[in-house]
């Protein structure tokens, strides 16, 4: 945490944008409730099985520790659900079985566990137009933080996910009366909340406008937003 703001280490994926929101550019890694070799009260660490499509470019491959502070959900029966943080995976290529660490125990005999995984949200972050491993549908990924910098691809930055910041703003944001939620556009910008609209209502909260215009009752006043996505 610096001051009133919070940022979070990620990794660019192309050139970002820093008027822009950055979006985790990765898919669920593993999913469709995935099988689990069976655990034991205590265990910190699960077998878990890959399938061919699964892993960031749908080709069931995962290097070593790719996974590393990621999550993983394990299913049990009902109100057995597990939720751990990923510490260290195993390498797997075109799917198979992958060894994955947890932050802390399982807590409980699981006989038929199954699973699903994501990434670390900031392990490939990017801002639009997206570069693989997804091109295009801008409109499926969340918005995990504003860049500082407008990093290359690779490079290593702290991403604010947190307090007050400029966003590039749509004609609308803060004009008028009580107006003052504001909402990622799928191109990362923002747009005031529009009950009548579905991708403004339905889409993600940024958060809100911290000063008005100094011209009363509110000509367009975006220039300083309270970023409110990881505190």
């Amino acid at each position: 945490q610096v001051d009133d703001r919070v940022f979070h280490y990620a990794r660019s994926g192309n050139t970002l944008d820093c008027s822009r929101g950055a979006k985790n550019a990765l898919p669920q890694c593993v999913v469709n409730a995935a099988a689990i070799v069976a655990i034991t009260a205590g265990d910190l660490t699960v077998e878990i099985t890959v399938a061919g499509t699964d892993g960031a470019l749908l080709n069931g491959n995962i290097a070593a520790d790719e996974l590393v502070g990621g999550y993983i959900v394990i299913f049990g029966t009902v109100s057995e659900e597990v939720n751990r943080r990923i510490v260290g995976n195993t390498l797997i290529a075109g799917g198979g079985q992958v060894t994955v660490s947890l932050d802390r125990p399982c807590p409980d005999d699981i006989a038929v566990p199954t699973g699903e995984i994501m990434a670390s949200p900031y392990l490939n972050v990017q801002t639009d137009p997206f570069a693989a491993p997804r091109t295009g549908s801008e409109q499926d990924k969340s918005v995990v933080g504003m860049p500082p910098i407008a990093a290359i691809v690779d490079q290593y930055l702290w991403l604010q996910t947190w307090g007050p910041v400029w966003i590039a703003p749509s004609a609308g944001v803060g004009v008028g009366l009580n107006n003052k939620l504001v909402i990622f556009a799928g191109n990362g910008t923002i747009v005031n909340q529009d009950v009548t609209d579905a991708p403004t209502y339905q889409g993600q909260f940024a958060g809100y406008i911290l000063a008005p215009n100094n011209v009363p009752p509110g000509n367009q006043g975006a220039p300083f937003i309270q970023l409110m996505l990881a505190p």
